[in-house]
């Protein structure tokens, strides 16, 4: 086999010794975790309620990590502003979950119930522009579509004017 790392059987055989004398990598930027409803349990991406900008310079891995999630408080009429940008070999996409959504359960119920909007397109950077229709507490969700390794989520919030409720 070629010799690196291998998405089927990573990097090969393990150096005990070698393992126990070196340095341990730095430890990933915290993370929400990979599910909205624990993204609950985190600090906000942009904290308050005054418009603002973050970034935020995280990882995902094939396995172990495949998304992150982040939890960002939205008025009804905000305007979220995304851009997540990959690796040299990740494809990663975005996904904002409404308030409350719970743990995620496979089937289509769970994505017409909570799913608010997405961007899915091929390549190293991703963007999405969101405008709520309520207020609450949002998942900005970055998924793993190929590839793995850093990303840069930059964020924008632009306050509106209140958008009237679906009817």
């Amino acid at each position: 086999s070629t010799p690196g790392r291998d998405d089927d059987t990573g990097w090969g055989r393990v150096d005990l010794a070698a393992a126990l004398a070196t340095r341990p990598p730095a430890k990933d930027r915290p993370e929400p975790n990979d599910d909205a409803e624990k993204a609950t349990q985190w600090p906000e991406l942009l904290p308050g309620t005054a418009a603002g900008e973050t970034v935020v310079d995280a990882t995902v891995e094939a396995y172990s990590d495949a998304k992150d999630n982040y939890r960002i408080a939205l008025a009804n009429g905000d305007t979220l502003h995304l851009e997540v940008t990959g690796a040299a070999d990740a494809d990663l996409d975005l996904v904002i979950w409404r308030p409350g959504a719970p743990a995620f359960t496979s089937g289509p119920g769970y994505v017409r119930d909570w799913l608010a909007a997405t961007g899915l397109c091929p390549g190293l950077t991703e963007t999405l522009r969101y405008t709520t229709a309520e207020s609450g507490i949002f998942s900005v969700e970055v998924q793993r579509a190929a590839g793995r390794g850093p990303y840069r989520l930059a964020v924008r919030r632009e306050h509106q004017a209140a958008v009237p409720p679906p009817t």
